[in-house]
C-alpha cells in the first residue's frame, strides 16, 4: 500500500534518492540537497500559511511504499505563479505575410516571450520511481493534487497550468537550447535550469525580447516545439484526460508544452464526491479503485475502495481508514479511477 501526502523534512534523503534517477530536465526535482531542502522548507511553510486567496504558496507531496518507508514519487503544486519572480514562457504567435507582386500568401510562426507577475496556479514536479511505475499508481501521483485543490479551492486560481517535460537527450542536450538558448546564456541547459531555483534574473537579463522567426530555427529545433520528452508522455495523457489542453505555450529553454485547465473544469475536480464514513470493514467488495482522501490539512489519499450505503453515507476498508487516520464520522473525498472488481 502507499500514501500521498506532504512532504516532511526528514523525506530529505528519500527525495534527493528519487532525484537521482530523474534525469535531465526536471527542473524543480535536481540532485542537489540544498536545493531540495530549501524546496522542502518552502513546502512547509506553504502549509502553515494556508489562507483565504492564492498567494505563490508551494506545496509538495511524495508517494510513500508504507511497506518499506521508502519514497516511491513526488509531485507539486503551486498556488500562483509570478509575484516576486515572474514566470517566463513563450507564446507561439502565427502571422499572415502577403506579397501580391510576388503571390504569395505564407504563415510564419513566432516565438514571443511573456512575462507574467499575476500568473495562474501551477503543476508540476511530477516524478514517479520507475521500478513503481503502474498506471494507478501515476494516476495517484497526479491526481490526488487535484483532490487537494478540491478540497482547499478558495487557495488556487481561476486557471491550472503544467509545464511539461520537453525533448532532451539522455546527455542534457535540447535541439531547441542549441539553437536558440545558448546563444544569449553562454552555458549549458542543466546550468541555466539549476540557476532558475535559485533567481530569474539572469532570464531578464538576457532573454531576447524581440519575437524569433521559428522558420529560422535549425529543423532539428522546430519539430521539439511543443513536443513532450518520451518519459513524460503518461503524464500529459493523464492531463489530458482530465480535460488540460495546449494552448501554444512552451517552455523558453527546451520547447516543452504548457498545459492549461479552467480549474473548476478539471474531470477529478468535478466529479469527485464528498461523503461522510458510515462504516469501516474487512473485505470489502468493491467495483473499482478510487483515490480517497482525508480533506484534512494533514492531508493523505490513497488506492481504494468505497461503497455506497442506502443511508448516504459510505463504507470503506480498515486497511484504508488506517492509512488516512479515519474513523466512523469522518469526511472523505473520493474519486473511481479504474472499474474492476476488487476486494480491499
Amino acid at each position: 500500500m502507499v500514501v500521498f501526502r506532504p512532504i516532511q523534512l526528514d523525506d530529505l534523503e528519500g527525495l534527493f534518492e528519487l532525484a537521482q534517477g530523474a534525469g535531465f530536465g526536471l527542473t524543480t526535482l535536481p540532485a542537489d540537497r540544498k536545493i531540495l531542502k530549501d524546496r522542502i522548507l518552502d513546502s512547509i511553510h506553504g502549509f502553515e500559511k494556508i489562507s483565504d486567496k492564492p498567494g505563490a504558496e508551494v506545496y509538495l507531496f511524495v508517494l510513500e511504499d508504507i511497506s518499506t518507508g521508502r519514497i516511491i514519487g513526488t509531485s507539486g503544486l503551486s498556488s500562483k505563479v509570478g509575484g516576486y519572480v515572474p514566470f517566463y514562457t513563450y507564446q507561439i504567435k502565427t502571422h499572415t505575410i502577403v506579397s501580391s507582386q510576388l503571390k504569395v500568401k505564407k504563415e510564419v510562426r513566432t516565438l514571443n516571450l511573456v512575462e507574467d507577475h499575476n500568473g495562474p496556479s501551477e503543476i508540476g514536479s511530477l516524478y514517479l520511481d520507475k521500478r513503481y511505475r503502474e498506471p494507478d499508481y501515476g494516476k495517484l501521483l497526479s491526481l490526488s493534487r487535484f483532490m487537494f485543490v478540491a478540497d482547499f479551492r478558495a487557495y488556487f486560481d481561476e486557471y491550472m497550468i503544467a509545464e511539461m517535460r520537453g525533448q532532451i537527450d539522455d546527455e542534457g542536450k535540447s535541439p531547441l537550447w542549441e539553437a536558440l538558448g545558448r546563444h544569449f546564456f553562454c552555458t549549458e541547459l542543466h546550468t541555466a535550469d539549476s540557476f532558475t531555483m535559485v533567481s530569474k534574473q539572469f532570464i531578464a537579463d538576457l532573454m531576447p525580447k524581440h519575437p524569433i522567426y521559428i522558420d529560422l530555427l535549425p529543423e532539428a529545433a522546430q519539430e521539439v516545439i511543443g513536443k513532450v520528452h518520451a518519459k513524460t508522455l503518461p503524464a500529459r495523457k493523464i492531463l489530458e484526460g482530465q480535460g488540460f489542453a495546449f494552448e501554444d505555450e512552451v517552455d523558453i529553454f527546451e520547447g516543452g508544452p504548457t498545459l492549461k485547465c479552467l480549474i473548476d473544469e478539471i474531470k477529478i475536480l468535478r466529479e469527485s464526491q464528498h461523503c461522510v464514513v458510515s462504516a469501516i470493514v474487512e473485505g470489502l467488495e468493491v467495483d473499482g479503485v478510487s483515490i480517497v482522501s482525508n480533506g484534512l490539512r494533514d492531508f493523505r489519499t490513497t488506492l481504494g475502495g468505497v461503497k455506497v450505503l442506502e443511508d448516504g453515507g459510505v463504507a470503506i476498508s480498515a486497511r484504508t481508514a488506517l492509512i488516512l487516520k479515519l474513523q466512523v464520522g469522518s469526511e472523505i473525498r473520493w474519486s473511481l479511477i479504474s472499474k474492476p472488481k476488487v476486494s480491499v
